[in-house]
């Protein structure tokens, strides 16, 4: 770069020296940028926005079709997967409303519409397919006292089963919280025992597609707004023919509630039977089977109490100490020995050498007979 100064030509007292200063570079200014650059430049930031824009929804877990995925509640307009993640809060602890063995189950409301959301927690794939297997099959069935499968939602590491709502959480928090605010009646009592006797009595003989349940216990008896009884949870039940009675098993089930053929390591249908007389006694007894303080030294089962008073005359004894005198003691005393005798008569036979009658539907029939001779008391 060149500098040059130009003199005014005066002298020192006659003003200034310099009257100009000239600048010559040496080198060339660069070109204004084409319009064709500036549109290049243009585009190659929108890019850069829109990749980071999908990075984000990607993030959030709003790409891909998996989220669109339509699922049927039962109302006009299925919903997605995105509006269930939505009403959940993203299956938020908040609306946790139950723990299972195969997962958690979660409130929500979907266009005014309550349901219940399972959030299946297996990791292993054999183990989902088989559950999908089983509750597609499930969701084929159709009894009112059997928990209503709505719809099944399967993709890559999440798994859910959506349920109909109920109201009044389970037998077991009716019985056994001291939170609950439920109280149950002695004509709500034998009313979930009746509609668990029909719920087996459907499952085991369904005309295609008989069905052990293996896990009927308390805490998978649900009560709608109604009180009626429902049978949940099927993660646990198995498909069976009348060629194929005796099914071996590799999982654990509920302590209390597990019928002696268990220990050989097979199971029949007869196994819910054994199950549902422990479920009737906690019913009517309001106490848990697991075992209950007889004093500070000792624990006390409910199975030894109930034999015990039967050998003694007193079965009616059981009965919740909170009805007071407000049930039907005769009625008390037959279902009381009809719990008895679906355990005992699993006990004497548990060995299976020959066919046995089928208890549920003796169960069932009992209950049905008290039921229509208290409505025709009523009636008179």
């Amino acid at each position: 770069m060149t500098v040059h100064f130009y003199s005014a030509g005066k002298g020192l007292d006659q003003g200034p020296l310099i009257s100009a200063i000239s600048v010559t570079p040496e080198y060339k200014l660069r070109k204004r940028l084409s319009p064709l650059h500036i549109a290049l430049i243009a585009v190659a930031s929108i890019i850069v926005f829109v990749l980071l824009l999908l990075l984000f929804a990607w993030m959030m877990g709003w790409l891909g079709t998996d989220h669109l995925q339509e699922i049927d509640i039962g109302l006009e307009k299925p919903v997605t997967l995105k509006q269930l993640k939505d009403v959940t809060r993203n299956f938020s602890k908040r609306n946790e409303i139950g723990q299972g063995g195969f997962g958690t189950v979660y409130k929500a409301e979907v266009q005014g519409k309550i349901v219940a959301v399972k959030k299946l927690s297996s990791h292993s794939e054999e183990r989902i397919n088989q559950l999908k297997n089983e509750f597609y099959t499930l969701k084929s069935m159709s009894q009112e006292n059997l928990v209503q499968l709505l719809d099944v939602y399967n993709a890559k590491g999440l798994h859910l089963l959506i349920y109909e709502y109920m109201h009044n959480n389970s037998l077991a928090h009716a019985l056994f919280d001291s939170k609950s605010k439920l109280k149950l009646d002695w004509e709500a009592r034998f009313n979930i025992c009746l509609g668990i006797a029909k719920g087996l009595v459907y499952l085991h003989e369904h005309p295609r597609l008989k069905m052990v349940h293996r896990d009927i216990k308390s805490a998978n008896i649900l009560l709608d707004g109604n009180l009626k009884a429902k049978i949940s949870d099927f993660g646990l039940a198995s498909l069976y023919t009348e060629d194929d009675q005796f099914k071996f098993i590799k999982v654990e089930v509920p302590q209390g509630y597990m019928a002696p053929e268990y220990v050989r390591g097979i199971v029949t249908s007869k196994a819910d039977v054994y199950s549902f007389g422990v479920v009737i006694l906690e019913t009517v007894s309001g106490r848990t089977n697991a075992g209950h303080r007889r004093d500070s030294q000792e624990s006390e089962f409910l199975l030894d109490t109930a034999y015990d008073l039967q050998q003694k005359g007193r079965l009616v004894d059981l009965v919740d100490k909170t009805l007071s005198t407000k049930y039907d003691a005769k009625q008390a005393i037959i279902i009381l020995n009809l719990a008895v005798k679906c355990t005992i008569y699993m006990l004497l036979n548990s060995n299976y050498t020959s066919p046995m009658d089928d208890e549920e539907r003796i169960a069932c029939e009992a209950l049905k007979k008290l039921d229509d001779e208290m409505r025709k008391e009523d009636d008179e």
